[in-house]
């Protein structure tokens, strides 16, 4: 019998890539730790707490993120303390974000491999992947390696990956799912009617609060629940402490901005001149999702940091479509921003903000500027 579709060949050079990126990205955290300064460690010690007593209850709400520190309470043997369990697992995080990152880029959104390299330095040298770094005892960057793969399961129709992803990170953050359900609802909205979106949201809807209200519940926890910690997080006194806490909303505005600095300025770009790729265009929701979590946090960069995934995303886009030496300027002004940031240099911070909107507007204006078509031709261009 003849075989009408033979199997394709597996591409060894494209499966040597992945633990090639693993050691690359994990090289890269231990430079970056070397030589950044960490913000702060917020949260830490509560984490720390449920890795030395699992199935003992801590503090609402930290206490219901059970994924990271059980697993590293798990490892800790082959590391011989908890410290370190917790350290090798954030550098994993790390180095997995980065590479599948890299990967969707590449692989996934067809982009040219300058931009992808492009797009790795600027979460490197950004406030979550520096912060996270630091804060090894922490779930940061398992949530951003959760809300990427999820981005990739959206960006994919995938209705039963991000289902089981949902399963999985109930665990880790509750963030995860209520950044990724409400960006998948639009974007199905958007793509094929209210009718999908309603048919498809409702049962990730009923998945995630089923978990969500399991580890609620006392059921897997000794010594009960206390739930008063958890619940003074939704009164007014809550809400006027942390308005205040931001310097009200134009501190709240500063903050947000800050977090991303100039990479704000590519996100609104892709989003308002990127008819060539409408699903990511659609799924740019999510960095404002994450905006609005504010309202119940005063750790403000770190919540608004959670839309990276995306923010970069749509930012690599926009490079893919500029010439390739901009490219490199626009690294170049988002590494001396975030080295202002880590180093609390204001006025270079709005310096190097205002020059990299001058130069994207510049380019605009320039090129005649519209992302859904490359501004170089692939054959020409050496990257792709």
């Amino acid at each position: 019998m003849l075989i009408q579709n033979p199997p394709q060949r597996i591409d060894w050079l494209h499966v040597a890539s992945v633990p090639a990126l693993l050691m690359l990205f994990s090289l890269v955290g231990l430079v970056m730790l070397m030589n950044t300064q960490p913000f702060s460690f917020g949260d830490a010690e509560r984490y720390l707490a449920m890795a030395q007593s699992p199935w003992v209850f801590t503090d609402a709400p930290w206490g219901y993120r059970i994924g990271v520190p059980y697993l590293a309470a798990w490892l800790s043997p082959l590391f011989n303390d908890i410290h370190s369990a917790f350290f090798a697992l954030q550098l994993l995080f790390y180095a997995t974000f980065l590479t599948t990152l890299y990967l969707w880029l590449r692989w996934g959104l067809k982009l040219n491999i300058l931009a992808c390299a492009c797009a790795c330095l600027l979460f490197i040298f950004s406030y979550p992947g520096v912060y996270n770094l630091h804060n090894s005892v922490h779930v940061g960057l398992a949530e951003h390696l959760g809300i990427l793969l999820g981005c990739i399961a959206i960006y994919h129709r995938s209705f039963r990956s991000l289902l089981l992803l949902l399963v999985v990170t109930a665990f880790v953050k509750e963030n995860i799912g209520l950044l990724l359900i409400p960006t998948w609802a639009w974007v199905t909205y958007r793509s094929e009617g209210w009718r999908p979106a309603l048919l498809t949201t409702l049962p990730l809807l009923a998945v995630f609060f089923s978990l969500y209200l399991l580890l609620r519940s006392g059921v897997l926890f000794q010594g009960g629940i206390d739930l008063s910690t958890y619940t003074g997080f939704y009164n007014a006194a809550w809400l006027a402490y942390v308005y205040q806490y931001w310097g009200g909303a134009l501190g709240a505005i500063k903050l947000v901005v800050a977090t991303f600095g100039p990479l704000w300025l590519t996100y609104a770009l892709a989003m308002w001149q990127n008819p060539g790729q409408q699903r990511l265009r659609w799924m740019g929701i999510l960095p404002l999702l994450a905006c609005g979590q504010i309202l119940l946090a005063t750790d403000v960069w770190r919540m608004v940091g959670l839309g990276a995934p995306m923010v970069i995303a749509l930012s690599a886009v926009v490079m893919d479509r500029l010439p390739r030496h901009s490219c490199v300027v626009l690294v170049c002004l988002n590494t001396l921003y975030f080295l202002a940031f880590n180093n609390t240099l204001k006025t270079l911070m709005a310096a190097l903000f205002a020059l990299a909107f001058v130069a994207l507007w510049f380019y605009r204006q320039r090129l005649n500027f519209s992302l859904d078509q490359p501004q170089l031709d692939p054959q020409l261009d050496k990257f792709s």
